[in-house]
Protein backbone atom coordinates (compact mmCIF):
# COMPACT_ATOMS: atom_id res chain seq x y z
CA UNK A 1 0.00 0.00 0.00
CA UNK A 2 2.84 2.41 0.81
CA UNK A 3 4.38 1.77 -2.63
CA UNK A 4 1.10 2.70 -4.35
CA UNK A 5 0.88 5.92 -2.33
CA UNK A 6 4.49 6.79 -3.18
CA UNK A 7 3.80 6.26 -6.90
CA UNK A 8 0.64 8.38 -6.75
CA UNK A 9 2.51 11.17 -4.93
CA UNK A 10 5.28 11.00 -7.53
CA UNK A 11 2.76 11.31 -10.38
CA UNK A 12 1.07 14.25 -8.64
CA UNK A 13 4.41 15.99 -8.14
CA UNK A 14 5.29 15.50 -11.83
CA UNK A 15 1.90 16.88 -12.90
CA UNK A 16 2.41 19.95 -10.71
CA UNK A 17 5.86 20.53 -12.25
CA UNK A 18 4.44 20.20 -15.77
CA UNK A 19 1.64 22.66 -15.01
CA UNK A 20 4.09 25.14 -13.49
CA UNK A 21 6.35 24.84 -16.55
CA UNK A 22 3.42 25.47 -18.92
CA UNK A 23 2.22 28.46 -16.88
CA UNK A 24 5.77 29.85 -16.79
CA UNK A 25 6.11 29.57 -20.58
CA UNK A 26 2.71 31.21 -21.16
CA UNK A 27 3.54 34.08 -18.79
CA UNK A 28 6.93 34.60 -20.44
CA UNK A 29 5.31 34.68 -23.90
CA UNK A 30 2.72 37.17 -22.64
CA UNK A 31 5.37 39.53 -21.27
CA UNK A 32 7.46 39.22 -24.47
CA UNK A 33 4.41 40.13 -26.57
CA UNK A 34 3.69 43.11 -24.29
CA UNK A 35 7.27 44.37 -24.65
CA UNK A 36 7.10 44.00 -28.44
CA UNK A 37 3.87 46.01 -28.56
CA UNK A 38 5.42 48.80 -26.48
CA UNK A 39 8.47 48.91 -28.77
CA UNK A 40 6.25 49.13 -31.84
CA UNK A 41 4.23 51.97 -30.29
CA UNK A 42 7.43 53.84 -29.42
CA UNK A 43 8.75 53.36 -32.96
CA UNK A 44 5.50 54.62 -34.54
CA UNK A 45 5.35 57.88 -32.57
Amino acid sequence: MKIVLAILLGILALNVLVVLAIVGILVADHFKARRRERRNEAAQT
